[in-house]
């Protein structure tokens, strides 16, 4: 009955007492020492892991950027440089061609204007420059003038500046033009003629070219295209 007030009195001493510090400071110690070697080998093995870390193979994959497949650049031609045109000289159609021995000058004498139709010529007469439907045949004045070619006359009247003018039709759209004739030609339209046929005598009835000596104005059409009249007639 008497040993539990002494077990608590002595505890309540041992409380008050220098003992009870001493306990507490032990407690301290023990964690203070407890701390410090903790944190001694935490440092210690920093630079251990950090060794660790720093010498790892680190693994990096790079996705390479894709590729663009080179455009083809077109081969460039160079332009062939244009060559210089010349304007051709109107010749005769085919069907044309397989009677060229049928024709024949409708006039003696010498050509004094030629054929031009790309080409301006001077007009004397008319003091400008212009163009040439067929070529002019020098000849003296009353002179008979002879179809070209066999065919039939679809015209004959009076032109205000070629004058008197009979208009032969040889067929194939192939027409042969006489300008510059005197009056009162021989022949009307309808009338049938041949290579040897008068139709006319050289005048002086053409305003356009009273300038010139006497002469046949010759011409010949295909459709509505005048042809030289010389790569019919030849020499």
């Amino acid at each position: 009955m008497n040993q539990k007030p002494n077990l608590w009195k002595r505890a309540v001493e041992f409380v008050t007492g220098k003992g009870f510090y001493l306990a507490v400071l032990m407690c301290v110690m023990v964690i203070g020492l407890s701390a410090y070697f903790l944190i001694q080998s935490v440092r210690s093995n920093m630079p251990k892991l950090a060794d660790e870390v720093a010498s790892g193979t680190a693994s990096i994959t790079v996705t390479p950027s894709p590729k663009i497949a080179a455009i083809p650049r077109p081969t460039l031609t160079p332009a062939p440089t244009p060559s210089p045109t010349v304007p051709p000289t109107p010749v005769p159609s085919a069907a044309t061609q397989e009677t060229l021995s049928q024709y024949s000058w409708p006039v003696s004498g010498t050509v004094i204007s030629s054929f031009s139709v790309e080409v301006l010529s001077y007009d004397e007469t008319m003091g400008d420059w212009r163009t040439h439907d067929g070529i002019d045949i020098a000849s003296s004045m009353g002179t008979r003038v002879q179809a070209t070619a066999k065919g039939v006359v679809s015209a004959v009247y009076e032109d205000d500046l070629m004058g008197v003018t009979v208009v032969v039709d040889h067929g194939n759209e192939l027409f042969s033009v006489y300008a510059n004739l005197a009056d009162n030609p021989p022949v009307a339209v309808g009338d049938a003629v041949a290579s040897d046929t008068v139709i006319g005598e050289i005048g002086d009835t053409a305003t356009a070219e009273s300038g010139k000596e006497p002469h046949l104005h010759f011409a010949m059409y295909e459709g509505n295209d005048a042809i030289n009249p010389e790569t019919y007639l030849g020499q």
